[in-house]
């Protein structure tokens, strides 16, 4: 039979979470039903035995002990340490654990009882008689990080003296600290037994999830009270909260419970542990993370620090080295050699040639200023969740840390710097071999010279990040971060944490919020664009938000624009292009790529490449193979291709107007080149405004706008073709085409046409925008101030055009239990209403209401519709019959980046009218975890479901298709609302 029992229980054990109030025991049935108890109510806990079901495959997760319940293995190793057995459960730390209690001879004798702190056991355990507290004031007088409990010490950890099993034991015994008593726990499967082996002892079994080796805890009671019944267990841990309490582990036959602490001074169990947090290399080892070693140096942000370099074996080696952004180790670095530089030949100002470099990633075109992983030489060697540490990380890692030069560090006649941490002792060293300079390689770039940043172990303070690479430094001036160039060969020194993240707000002129983006340090907040303003440049009044370093507040600006220059009419502008609206689907760039006046050419690219070069022909063609004669991208006809993928449009990366003029521009496609022919009238000129340059003057036939396209005939190999033709993102759409492209051709005596035309020649691109909407959705209209669009639908229902709790459409809103009507922290057996379910259908199948219909008429009553009560109005939650209306009235598309805000979901098209609705992929959320982010559209109905009185329906789409879902009442989902 199998058992689940959620919930806390503790007694004189006190959660460091919770100080008072009454616990419950919540015990969840195998239909979902919870039933509590108040454990104040509760004596004893029994349950019938009987054998667990394997899984469908026949093998369980579980061991054969814990299915079975039969005698457990014996936790007798026969292995040895100072005179102490015990086990090895393979823990990634590599700690060895104490088959018995302190005080104890074998795994089911009690032991000694220890306050903690003290290292002897007493006859009685009383604040009057703790060492270290003052039992008039109840003032802690050693370990103290709060001062409500007395004089802050700042120490977390107990010191050896203080620590019972160095005390008792001796060797390389030890308590364990809290992180290795929850490692233990969690690393194993445990069961509790009333009579472990025949011994008439109480406790819990855990058997290694790792290698299957067993530990037994007995129930040994506290203060020689309730032995048989429960056990604490002591680790060297402060409560970080209570500081009169330590953290411990509660043993009892309901739970094992890591999350405890009791007071210090009980009397209560000792388990020890063997292994040395200074190993005989000099530093301090916390732990495995996959195959690397760290450190914990109790840093804020929690990070954890490799113990030695990128192809070392210890602390003292240097181990490989790498130019910054490569994975492959080298010894010497050259621009020649750099993967991301590429070398042009240039003419200085008296007529030389010279070779220069150019760079190809992390440059100022990509505003990269931070490794991204698969570059990032730490996260692909090392995987799991190790990486290089940012700038941030080194600071904070100097900053906390106590730092001394050494020569001859460990006898090992190697030099470097030793840290030793402030917060709890642990200690990490950085090796310089033989000589007076050690440079570790750091992940972040310096704003002002667009070269590394490094940890430098001779560096001055960080004003002379400004100085050239070149300068000098002796170790006399300590560690401190600098800068140096990029190609240089340097060590690396893994972390394992997440990287630091800011806050970036963008705001109107007036204030109102348009959008919170949180990133990583170094990340660029791409995809936000002001609301745009009619004869008006919009923009930022910072840029910072291109290399975001800290918390920020952008607020919009806007220059006033002529309506006409240089003779074409100017709508707005964005980044370094101005747009003109024409009246038609897309607004239209008044320049080609490349340029900055109307009359000018710009740069020519070749189809799906996004650079100009001198030669456009096969054999320099990016998408081509010379020797087959065929294409190698966007490919429908194996004829012209050597693979055949579909792809008829460019991709983002490939279109030259979004690479070069920002992610908010493309490149416009046959069918908008196709519109702009028809929605103008166009005129021949040879002299433009003046200009003396020739090409197609459109006047508007919607708004009399004007826009000029240059004659700029193609480049075939090096030289111009006779003709002028602008790119589409669009292969040729004839049938059976497979190698053509799309392209807009004109000359003086014919007007314009769109054509097929060969990909690798060099032609020049026109961008184009898309109309915004309010956030890339329609809006039909607005209710009590919330906006929505109508579809068309059959019913004339309209949809909020955001969830509940969002400003915009790409946001995911406030998650809600079924029914409840505001958010909450944890979504589980806290649910308001966990029997509705059952009582509704109960009621409607009583007053003969067939089962198949109950789904149609049992929706949510007043009160517990969650968009009628923020909302008002006539807002309310959509039903069952509402969703299927709004499924089968849309064609919808699933987006990997609406609306270029990097935010997954799927976009409805509908049928009848075009408007357009966007559903994020929210997820869902179950406990305080969200599941299902970026994977499921999901937003709850108002209707129970038919098909179980414990499921809800609800909408969701994933990028496999839409479909029904049902779900128990207690997740936290979404709420997309409706009104007539």
């Amino acid at each position: 039979m199998k058992k689940k029992f959620l919930g806390l229980l503790t007694t004189s054990a006190i959660a460091c979470l919770l100080a008072h109030g009454v616990t419950y025991m919540h015990v969840e049935k195998n239909n979902g039903t919870v039933d509590s108890y108040d454990v104040e109510e509760v004596s004893k806990v029994t349950y019938s035995e009987e054998l667990l079901s394997d899984t469908a495959s026949g093998e369980s997760d579980v061991p054969f002990y814990a299915r079975t319940r039969r005698t457990a293995p014996r936790t007798s190793s026969g292995n040895e340490k100072d005179g102490h057995e015990y086990v090895d459960l393979g823990l990634p730390s590599g700690l060895l654990w104490a088959t018995c209690n302190v005080g104890a001879t074998r795994p089911t004798e009690a032991g000694d009882y220890f306050a903690w702190g003290e290292t002897d056991p007493k006859a009685e355990y009383e604040l009057e008689n703790y060492k270290w507290m003052n039992p008039e004031t109840e003032e802690v007088l050693k370990y103290c990080v709060d001062e409500k409990f007395g004089s802050v010490d700042g120490k977390s950890e107990l010191d050896s003296e203080d620590d019972a099993a160095i005390a008792n034991w001796g060797g390389e015994w030890r308590m364990p600290t809290d992180d290795e008593m929850k490692e233990m726990v969690d690393g194993c499967y445990w069961e509790w037994t009333d009579n472990f082996e025949g011994s008439g002892m109480a406790g819990r079994v855990g058997i290694s999830k790792k290698n299957g080796n067993a530990i037994f805890l007995p129930a040994a009671g506290q203060n020689e009270y309730n032995i048989g019944k429960r056990g604490y267990y002591l680790t060297s841990s402060l409560c970080p909260i209570m500081n009169d309490q330590a953290t411990c582990v509660y043993n009892w036959d309901i739970m094992l419970d890591k999350n405890v602490a009791t007071f210090r001074y009980y009397g209560s169990s000792v388990r020890a542990v063997n292994g040395k947090k200074i190993l005989a290399d000099g530093v301090s080892v916390s732990g495995k993370i996959g195959e690397y070693w760290y450190v914990d140096l109790g840093l804020p942000s929690g990070m954890k620090w490799a113990t030695y370099n990128l192809g070392a074996s210890d602390p003292t080696e240097i181990g490989s080295l790498f130019a910054w952004g490569e994975i492959e180790p080298k010894t010497k670095g050259t621009w020649k050699n750099y993967k991301w530089s590429t070398i042009v030949e240039v003419m200085d100002a008296k007529g030389k040639t010279k070779e220069k470099h150019i760079l190809t990633k992390y440059s100022s075109d990509d505003q990269k200023t931070l490794l991204s992983a698969e570059d990032d030489a730490a996260a692909t060697l090392c995987g799991e969740t190790w990486r290089m540490p940012t700038v941030e990380d080194a600071k904070e890692l100097i900053d906390g840390c106590v730092w001394k030069w050494v020569d001859n560090f460990n006898g090992k006649n190697v030099s470097g710097y030793f840290g030793k941490s402030k917060k709890n002792g642990n200690t990490i060293f950085f090796s310089s071999g033989e000589g007076e300079w050690m440079f570790y390689w750091l992940s972040t770039l310096t704003c002002s010279k667009r070269e590394p940043w490094y940890l430098e172990s001779l560096g001055r303070q960080s004003d002379y990040l400004d100085f050239p690479d070149e300068l000098t430094i002796s170790r006399e001036y300590g560690i401190n971060v600098y800068y140096e160039e990029r190609i240089s060969t340097l060590p690396i020194r893994a972390v394992s944490g997440e990287i630091n993240k800011y806050d970036v707000y963008f705001y109107t002129e007036d204030g109102t919020l348009i959008e919170h983006k949180v990133l990583n340090h170094g990340e660029a907040a791409t995809g936000v664009y002001p609301p745009e303003k009619d004869g008006y440049e919009a923009g930022w009044k910072d840029s910072s938000f291109m290399n975001v370093t800290e918390n920020l507040m952008i607020y919009a600006k806007y220059e006033p624009l002529e309506e006409v220059q240089n003779g074409v009419s100017v709508t707005g502008k964005y980044g370094d292009y101005s747009y003109v609206d024409l009246g038609l689907s897309v607004r239209w760039a008044t320049c080609n790529v490349g340029a900055t006046t109307p009359t000018e050419k710009g740069s020519y690219f070749a189809w799906g490449e996004t650079t100009p070069k001198e030669i456009y022909d096969m054999s320099t063609y990016r998408w081509g193979d010379a020797t087959a004669k065929k294409y190698t991208k966007y490919c429908v006809n194996a004829e012209f291709g050597t693979v055949v993928d579909g792809v008829t449009e460019l991709e983002p990366q490939d279109d030259a107007a979004s690479v070069v003029c920002g992610n908010v521009w493309r490149m416009p496609t046959e069918k908008e080149f196709k519109e702009l022919w028809l929605g103008c009238s166009w005129k021949w000129t040879t002299d433009f405004n003046g200009s003396g340059e020739s090409g197609l003057v459109g006047t508007s036939k919607i708004n009399g706008k004007i826009i000029f396209l240059p004659y700029a005939a193609a480049l075939v190999g090096d030289k111009y073709g006779t003709t002028c033709s602008y790119s589409t993102s669009s292969l040729f759409s004839l049938p059976d085409n497979g190698r053509d492209v799309s392209a807009f051709y004109f000359w003086e005596n014919y007007l314009g046409r769109v054509n097929g035309a060969t990909r690798e020649c060099g032609r020049p691109v026109r961008g184009v925008i898309e109309k915004r909407q309010e956030f890339g959705t329609s809006i039909s209209g607005k209710e009590n101030g919330i906006s929505y669009v109508d579809l068309g639908l059959p019913s004339g229902l309209k949809w909020a055009t955001c969830n509940v709790g969002a400003s915009k459409p790409y946001e995911y809103g406030g998650y809600y239990a079924w029914g409840e009507v505001t958010t909450k922290d944890a979504y589980s057996y806290n649910y308001e209403y966990h029997r509705m379910a059952i009582d509704r259908k109960n009621y409607l199948l009583g007053l003969g209401c067939p089962e198949k219909d109950i789904y149609e008429v049992s929706v949510l009553k007043e009160g517990e519709d969650v968009a009628s009560a923020v909302y008002g109005g006539e807002w309310r939650m959509p039903t069952e019959a509402d969703r299927r209306e709004l499924v089968e009235g849309c064609e919808w598309t699933w987006t990997y980046n609406f609306n270029s805000t990097g935010i997954k979901g799927v976009l409805g098209k509908s049928k009848t009218n075009s408007n357009t609705i966007f559903i994020p992929a929210a997820g869902y959320k179950y406990d305080s975890y969200t599941r299902e982010l970026n994977v499921e559209c999901d937003f709850w109905t108002a209707s129970l479901s038919c098909h179980s009185y414990e499921a809800f329906s609800c909408f969701c789409f994933t990028n496999e298709g839409d479909g029904l879902k049902y779900s128990i009442p207690f997740v936290g989902m979404p709420v997309r609302a409706v009104i007539k």
